[in-house]
């Protein structure tokens, strides 16, 4: 059957399934089950396997920290640096006294420099035809509406899997998980006003929801780089900067920002005192991680 025809089919479908389901189906396995064979799988270096089993933990615990490292660590292995980067961002902002922080703040750093290479795999159209075999066997089970769209997102499918959730947002508007996914794929599909209209949406309806948080601010962060990289001396943007930043609990950057704004205007107090109290909060989480108090 064509793929277009398979989509209408499956739309027709959704309607028809979101109106008589209200949560998601996951059998009998609990989201820890979920995140060891997900570990399992990435231990073993299939890292599109790792991904789907912890992406469905994620739906069914909320803030897994575990399930958040190795995704990030399974998108950094298949060049999908941006995920790898929200899931990293997410331990910080959930976790911010981690033991690993250190190491989690250098991966961040090392990632956001890499360019995104989208490695078209056959497994791609293997996991493809197995969601969607498996939407027809299991319709009340969400979680393989969410498995396939993240099979699009990692074989780079963007419109796809943009298509795929505006059909659910649009049958279900109730639901925020679909909400949040569209977010993410407009997110990473470059349509960052998109993005950001849908995730201030999100909080509106959830004004905690870990997701929309980090999605939002890395918009912002990377409005304020692109205002920076074309006008370097717009050093009040560096006060927007450090804020986004140290709300997503990304201290060591956003006393970086802070400083760097200070150099042009060492005498606002306003601005020294939020990186006082940024320098203080980052020793009480990390005195390892903190760095030198600003005079």
């Amino acid at each position: 059957m064509p793929d277009i025809k398979m989509k209408k089919i499956i739309y027709s479908l959704m309607i028809i399934i979101f109106f008589s389901c209200g949560s998601f189906a996951a059998g009998k396995k609990m989201a820890s089950a979920y995140i060891s064979d997900g570990i399992a799988a990435y231990e073993k270096g299939d890292n599109l396997e790792a991904i789907l089993n912890l992406r469905i933990a994620e739906q069914l615990s909320p803030n897994p920290v575990s399930a958040y490292k190795y995704l990030g660590m399974a998108y950094s292995n298949l060049s999908l640096w941006r995920q790898a980067v929200k899931e990293f961002t997410k331990i910080l902002f959930i976790s911010p006294n981690d033991p690993e922080r250190e190491n989690i703040t250098g991966k961040i750093h090392e990632w956001e420099v890499q360019k995104e290479q989208i490695t078209m795999m056959a497994r791609y159209s293997y996991y493809s035809i197995k969601y969607k075999n498996r939407i027809w066997e299991e319709p009340e089970n969400l979680l393989n509406y969410l498995s396939l769209t993240e099979i699009y997102i990692c074989s780079g499918r963007y419109e796809e899997a943009e298509n795929f959730f505006k059909a659910l947002v649009n049958d279900r508007p109730d639901k925020l998980d679909f909400k949040k996914y569209l977010a993410e794929v407009l997110f990473l599909g470059n349509k960052y006003s998109e993005a950001g209209s849908l995730y201030r949406k999100i909080l509106d309806e959830e004004p905690l929801n870990t997701d929309a948080t980090i999605g939002l601010n890395l918009i912002l962060k990377k409005r304020y780089e692109d205002i920076l990289a074309w006008r370097p001396e717009n050093y009040v943007t560096y006060i927007k900067l450090a804020r986004v930043l140290r709300d997503m609990k990304r201290l060591e950057d956003a006393i970086a920002a802070y400083n760097k704004y200070l150099e042009k205007d060492s005498a606002n107090m306003e601005v020294r005192r939020e990186l006082e109290e940024t320098e203080k909060l980052l020793e009480v989480i990390s005195p390892a991680s903190s760095a030198p108090r600003s005079d």
